[in-house]
């Protein structure tokens, strides 16, 4: 159960890390 829990999380911070990247890109290629 560790090990899933642990590639979970993993996954979620990925996504979370990649879903921020792409939003600050969206919002500067809006401002600009």
């Amino acid at each position: 159960h560790q090990l899933t829990l642990s590639f979970v999380v993993t996954v979620i911070a990925l996504f979370t890390t990649i879903y921020i990247a792409l939003l600050m890109f969206i919002l500067q290629a809006l401002l600009v």
